[in-house]
């Protein structure tokens, strides 16, 4: 035959490694034993299902003991409330009072200049007078400080109903449930086992966002990212467990890392259920047309 010249579309062989953009290490905030394991290890979930459930009765006393605290905090704030609207209402009495005082020194004092009162009875005007006087400062000074003490009060109620929030979402956290559909990929706790705050629980893979990582020299990813970012699409056809399956690109790394020569390349295809995370597969990769 006779070679001719023609434009061509190279294939590049290459392996890739299944891998998910999303795997979850759950862990939990509290200290508590383990009740139950739901899933094991391979089992699939959905969004929502339970996969470990912690013993909660600690958590419940703690909630207990929080709600009873911000009641107790209620109360002091609406008694307080009361306290200063009852201290407005009589401010008109202690003037009153100081007004009478006031009034029966005068009388007293007019009396005494007759010599029809003693001394010691205009003493005890005096002292009567200065009573009320004294009282009507305190009463008003009071009144002064009330809305610093309603402020104080308000502040207690706030953090006794975030106490309350705490504890109900540390009662929540007893129930470890799946952030997205996928698999159960490692369990690491069995009932009867106490987990700390920061401790792994379950992993769980998003079965949703399967790709394949593939490396590819540089001046080849280079070629791609062009293709890709004119948005054309990029094609790979592999083969697993005999199975044909068609990917296409849907993203480039943007650094080499500094123990390989190339670029990171991410197929996905619309049969995630074919793979399985870890799996090795041989990608034929579609280049750009050359000359």
């Amino acid at each position: 035959k006779i070679a001719e010249p023609d434009v061509r579309e190279p294939v590049l062989a290459a392996y890739g490694k299944v891998e998910s953009r999303q795997v979850a290490n759950l862990k939990t905030s509290i200290t508590a034993p383990v009740a139950e394991v739901v899933t094991s290890e391979g089992s699939w979930v959905n969004t929502g299902d339970l996969l470990v459930k912690l013993d909660e009765r600690e958590m419940q006393l703690a909630l207990i003991v929080a709600t009873a605290e911000y009641k107790k905090r209620v109360a002091q704030f609406e008694s307080a409330k009361t306290d200063f609207e009852l201290a407005k209402k009589v401010t008109g009495d202690h003037r009153a009072l100081k007004e009478i005082a006031e009034a029966k020194l005068e009388r007293h004092l007019d009396l005494y200049k007759t010599k029809v009162v003693s001394d010691s009875i205009l003493d005890e005007a005096r002292k009567q007078a200065s009573e009320r006087s004294i009282m009507l400062e305190r009463h008003l000074a009071d009144l002064k400080i009330f809305p610093n003490i309603i402020e104080q009060h308000q502040a207690s109620v706030a953090e006794g109903k975030a106490l309350v929030d705490r504890a109900q979402l540390d009662v929540e956290q007893t129930n470890i449930i799946a952030p997205f559909s996928g698999r159960v990929i490692e369990t690491y706790v069995a009932p009867g086992d106490r987990v700390l705050p920061g401790t792994a629980v379950i992993q769980v893979a998003d079965y949703g966002g399967l790709e394949v990582r593939t490396a590819i020299p540089s001046t080849i990813g280079f070629a791609l990212r062009q293709k890709f970012n004119q948005g054309q699409v990029v094609r790979a056809r592999g083969v697993l467990d005999g199975r044909d399956i068609a990917f296409e690109l849907v993203r480039l790394s943007g650094d080499v890392k500094a123990d390989q020569s190339g670029l990171d390349a991410f197929f996905k295809t619309a049969s995630d259920d074919l793979l399985d995370i870890g799996r090795v597969i041989n990608l034929n990769i579609t280049l750009p047309p050359e000359q």
